[in-house]
């Protein structure tokens, strides 16, 4: 036998008897001892199976008694057990589904795991509130909802969580205060709110949390003062509550006593007082302070520039404009090239967020790139074995070796004195970044800036008194340097000039004139920078002095030129850090740096992302950012009093999905060195709804050709620890015209002109009018509306179409393409789509239309599965119209009561069963939405609309707040015959939520019975199904009322149904139940008792109809004599 056959016989018998050794094994392991494997009792089985349901995977885990032996993570569902293998018992200790897009909520099962010890559903889509059951975990160490879309209130059952130490909630919507109960958390290590809308002050009891070592409130809406009792927390090395409305004075005495701190935030909120440098002095370990915003007073002194560990100055600070005060300190690490990161992969990061896991020293450098990548170019690197908790894992970075670097910031100072900077600073070779931003320096830039500070790279000195000239050299590889808005003079270096790769500012200044031409590839703002320059003021308008004379400007901020309301508003869609107009009558310059390691001008040019339904849409389309200070000049106008119009969109900071629309910008405005506007928060002034608004001022050119100036100024306020630095000044138009009257001699050639050419224009319009009506334009010339989406090239894209398409597709609102006996609904089908066309009566809503605006910009934000969605509108003064999805089985009131179109359908018991349960979904929707609580005010069942798969669509909502009294008296005169509205209708101005629950319980009688709930009409009474429900609940024979069309139905299900409508129906709105609890009895969360307990239904509040027998019920008797009293 050949030596090759051998070894494959030996092959072969080595791994037979492997073989044979596994077989042996795998009975034993894996079937003989499954009759003893420790189980989860049922209760958790249960429960686990609500969470998992509700959680909305998109593949649904298998939840089984012997989950904990599999020991199976299955969809991202990952899950720990304590198992006591002698009772043959487990008990779930660890749940952890983070970063799987889950879409749905929180389950309140998850307080019936007992045993559970940690919690993690971070990273996630989740919406809705946090159960209040989570208070009943009791082993409970860590809980981690992070990055979801959670809203309402934290439950204040959460402080009684005895053995919690880790909770993080931040990055949610999550409103209301922050409980007083968490003051009893005593064993509370970490606690992360930030990112959320909570409001109130900071509890005082949190004083009592003796082992906190973290606690981030930052970008909240928190208000009141910083808690004196927080000096109590001597273990709190990282206390964080930057952009929030915190004020009055700081708490110098007891802070003092907070000893471990290391790192400090209080950036962006209205804290006074003077600045606290003797409690600085005494936080010995701190490497990260950050007063930034504040209205701290006084001035930079050389016991801050001497802390002990101060290396990074950042102080932006004015005697000038009085502004407040910060300072921010911190330890910081090397720069990296982002350029070739390759090796890291790993979830999307938010900004702000720190990710290390269990990285080695060599790949330090990668995971520093990828955070670089998302903006981040200045990441702490400790000396030491740092630990960090992301998303539920624990994880380190060991930078021994490393270089520490240091952070300060101090801005705006409210001081009376200048002062020069000191002559020298400690460690200043280890600076990475030195701002001293309006702070009232003065004298000469000091050596040291140039020849000592080899590791600078951010260099702000803008806005303040400094002389002399620039450094001779800079022996540091600058990114950004600033020297705006000083009195600089001198030559301007050679090595300005060379360095391609910095971002320079040397405008508005005295420098010596450039003898030379600039080369086109540095990122240099020149602007005003030199007397005699091209690029001074004088010099710009010389060549318009004698001339020309303007008496109006207009200027689309960010956007290209367009005509709004007969005006032409000039471009300003230039990328340049300083513009001047081709018709010179107008430029600006910006100053600042949004923060990031590469960095272009076009960043300073932002465009929105939804639309706006107004007339002046095209100004709002986009806007002109500027980090710290944009300034416009408009050139050469008349001496005379000027109407300043601005026009303001927020169009950045608006998204919930990436919590963007958590942020703040504030900032100043200035005209003619005048400040209009402090700390202006433009989302704020736009309410709600979001609409643009303008702000008008009066200003005064003093001489014939002067300048108008309009400078918008950050003050630190609002959002600032969060790269890029996007939360400066944001504008999208200017409007400037005179107060007075144009000459009519001088201009008499010119307004003759323009008579001419208006009467041109006019016959022009009037031709075109008739040829629209014609039909000889083309699609073109006409508002294009939206009727649905098509595929193109693989993308998704709206399908539009014109007005005149849309109407000639409802053949001119015929009666023929009429949705429903009554109304203004017509159907129409045109290009593939069809779409439902409501026509609003001009007559109600052409005076409104400001109002219609809004409310329809409310409407159109509403999305969900049963609200029926607006797709788009067309709103002038004589024509309004709403285009909706088009419901192909059309109103529940049809399909129920029969129609022409509809008697063909019957609706079988599942099918009932969803349609309540999907209104109760919209409704609930309505009622608890985030962002707008909206009350419908006329549900019933013509308002309930079907699609092809008969689910439920709330329509026919949002206008209420437009009609007038007259209006009102119209509704109910109509509405009250058909016994929806609820008795407070006529009792009260004020209505709840309440008013709708009561409507919803009609309708269910009616989806159950098949009857309306007017059943009929005599001379002497009305019979009325609520009132047949009433008797028949009484009586104990609610079954009679269910429709007798119905073959098969759930009995049981079919009980609790009518029982909830009957319950829905009380006359006393505050015994009614909310949607909420509607829902939830609905999908069997909660039984019939749970959600009304007897107790609840006593005394007058179940008083809603009478069960006297051949009479007209209280109910029904209630609502039509009220009516009619009312209509009298």
């Amino acid at each position: 036998m050949s030596k090759p056959s051998l070894r494959l016989q030996l092959t072969k018998l080595v791994l037979y008897h492997i073989l044979l050794w596994q077989l042996g094994r795998w009975p034993q392991s894996k079937f003989h001892c499954r009759a003893d494997v420790a189980r989860l009792p049922v209760d958790e089985v249960s429960a686990l199976r609500a969470i998992v349901r509700d959680l909305e995977f998109k593949q649904q885990p298998i939840i089984r008694d012997e989950m904990c032996f599999d020991e199976v993570s299955a969809y991202g569902f990952k899950y720990n057990c304590d198992c006591n293998n002698t009772a043959n018992l487990c008990r779930i200790s660890e749940i952890a589904i983070n970063n799987i897009d889950l879409t749905g909520t929180i389950h309140e099962g998850v307080g019936y795991l007992s045993n559970l010890r940690r919690l993690t559903l971070s990273s996630n889509k989740l919406h809705g509130s946090i159960p209040d059951t989570l208070g009943n975990l009791m082993h409970l160490g860590t809980l981690d909802l992070s990055q979801n879309q959670l809203s309402g209130p934290i439950p204040a059952s959460l402080g009684s969580l005895g053995s919690l130490q880790y909770l993080y909630l931040q990055y949610n919507l999550l409103s209301g205060g922050i409980p007083r109960d968490f003051g009893s958390l005593t064993n509370l290590i970490e606690l992360y709110l930030q990112f959320n809308m909570l409001s109130g002050s900071i509890p005082e009891d949190f004083g009592n949390l003796s082992l906190l070592t973290t606690m981030d409130l930052s970008e909240n809406q928190l208000s009141g003062p910083l808690p004196e009792s927080l000096g109590k927390l001597k273990s709190l090395t990282t206390f964080y509550v930057s952009a929030n409305y915190l004020s009055e004075k700081f708490p110098n005495t007891s802070y003092g006593n907070l000893t471990s701190l290391k790192k400090f935030s209080i950036a962006g909120n209205y804290i006074s007082g003077p600045l606290p440098v003797e409690t600085i002095a005494k936080w010995t370990n701190i490497y990260y302070l950050v007063l930034m915003g504040n209205n701290f007073e006084g001035r930079v002194t050389e016991e801050i520039f001497g802390l002990q560990n101060l290396q990074y100055l950042y102080k932006t600070s004015s005697s000038f404009f009085h502004f407040a005060g910060s300072i921010i300190y911190m330890c910081l690490g090397h720069f990296f090239d982002v350029a070739r990161a390759s090796k890291f992969s790993g979830p999307a990061l938010l900004p702000g967020e720190i990710f290390s896991c269990d990285i080695n020293t060599d790949d330090i450098r990668v995971f520093m790139q990828v955070v670089e990548n998302f903006n981040f170019q200045v990441i702490n690197l400790l000396t030491h074995i740092t630990h960090y908790l992301y998303k539920g894992t624990w994880c380190t970075i060991s930078c021994d070796g490393h270089t520490e670097k240091s952070l300060v910031l101090i801005s705006d100072l409210a001081t009376n004195h200048s002062f020069p900077l000191p002559q020298k600073i400690v460690n200043s070779a280890n600076f990475l970044s030195l701002t001293l931003r309006n702070c009232s320096i003065t004298g000469p830039i000091p050596k040291y800036i140039g020849e000592e500070m080899t590791s600078l790279r951010y260099l702000d000195l803008s806005f303040n008194k400094l002389t002399g000239g620039l450094p001779h050299y800079m022996k540091s590889d600058m990114i950004y340097m600033s020297f705006s808005g000083n009195m600089l003079n001198g030559p301007i270096p050679r090595w300005i000039f060379r360095a391609s790769q910095t971002r320079m500012d040397l405008s508005f200044n005295n420098f010596s004139a450039v003898d030379s031409a600039v080369p086109s590839n540095l990122h240099l703002n020149l602007f005003a920078c030199c007397p005699n320059s091209s690029t001074s003021l004088p010099d710009i308008t010389h060549t318009v002095l004698e001339t020309n004379q303007n008496h109006s400007l207009f200027i689309n901020c960010g956007g290209e030129e367009t005509t709004v309301l007969g005006n032409t508003y000039d471009q300003d869609n230039d990328t340049s850090l300083f513009y001047t107009s081709p018709k010179k009558n107008w430029a600006y310059s910006l100053s600042g740096d949004i923060g990031v390691l590469k960095s272009n001008t076009s960043d300073f040019i932002k465009s929105t992302t939804r639309g706006v339904s107004i007339t002046e849409a095209p100004l709002y389309e986009k806007a002109r950012l500027s980090p710290v200070s944009l300034k416009y000049y408009a050139f050469c106008l008349r001496k005379g009093k000027y109407n300043v119009m601005l026009h303001f969109h927020e169009i950045i900071y608006t998204d919930d999905a990436d919590y963007t629309s958590l942020r703040k910008r504030a900032f100043d405005v200035y005209i003619q060195g005048n400040r209009i506007l402090n700390y202006f928060d433009i989302r704020d002034k736009e309410g709600r709804v979001g609409k643009p608004i303008t702000v008008n001022h009066s200003a005064e050119v003093v001489h014939d050709s002067d300048l108008l100036e309009i400078h918008l100024y950050w003050p630190g306020k609002g959002s600032i620890s969060y790269l890029p630095n996007f939360n400066g000044p944001l504008i999208s138009a200017i409007s400037v015209n005179p107060e007075f009257e144009i000459s009519p001699d001088k201009y008499k050639p010119l307004r003759i002109a323009l008579i001419t050419i208006a009467s041109f224009i006019a016959a022009l319009l009037l031709l075109l009018a008739f040829a629209w009506r014609m039909g000889w334009l083309s699609s073109k010339e006409v508002p294009k509306i939206k009727i649905g989406q098509e595929k193109i090239d693989d993308e998704l894209k709206d399908k539009l179409v014109t007005v005149k398409e849309l109407i000639n597709a409802t053949e001119n609102f015929s009666d023929k393409k009429k949705l429903g006996r009554s109304g203004t609904v017509y159907k129409a089908e045109l290009q593939g789509h069809v779409v439902a066309v409501k026509k609003l009566d001009p007559a109600q809503f052409n005076e409104k239309i400001e109002g219609l605006n809004n409310e329809i910009g409310t409407i159109r934000s509403l999305q969900h599965n049963n609200i029926l969605e607006l797709l788009d509108v067309h709103i002038d003064k004589d024509l309004q119209l709403l285009v909706y999805e088009y419901m192909e089985k059309q109103s529940l009131a049809d399909i129920l009561f029969g129609s022409s179109t509809s008697s063909t359908f019957k609706l079988d018991w599942n099918t009932r069963v969803n349609i309540c349960l999907g209104i109760a979904k919209g409704l609930n929707y309505l009622h608890e939405h985030p962002r707008v609580k909206i009350l419908h005010t006329n549900i019933k069942s013509a308002n309930i609309l079907l699609n092809e798969n008969f689910e439920a669509k709330i329509s026919d909502f949002g206008f209420a707040s437009l009609y007038t009294k007259e209006d009102k008296i119209k509704v109910i005169t109509r509405e009250v015959p058909q016994g929806y509205m609820a008795p407070e209708y006529f009792q009260t101005n004020v209505l709840t939520s309440k008013a709708d629950v009561y409507s919803f319980g009609v309708v269910v009688l009616e989806i159950v019975s098949g009857k309306r709930n007017i059943l009929s009409k005599s001379s002497e009474e009305t019979q009325v199904l609520l009132d047949r429900a009433y008797q028949a609940l009484a009586g104990g024979n609610l079954k009679s009322l269910v429709d007798k069309s119905l073959s098969k139905y759930d009995e049981k299900e079919a009980l609790v149904i009518m029982k909830l409508a009957v319950y829905c129906t009380t006359l006393g709105p505050s015994v009614r139940p909310t949607m909420s609890e509607v829902v939830s009895v609905l999908i069997r969360e909660k039984t019939l008792d749970e959600v009304f307990p007897p107790a609840k239904l006593t005394g007058d509040g179940n008083v809603a109809g009478s069960t006297s027998s051949g009479k007209t019920s209280a109910a029904s008797t209630s609502s039509n004599d009220h009516g009619k009293v009312f209509l009298d």
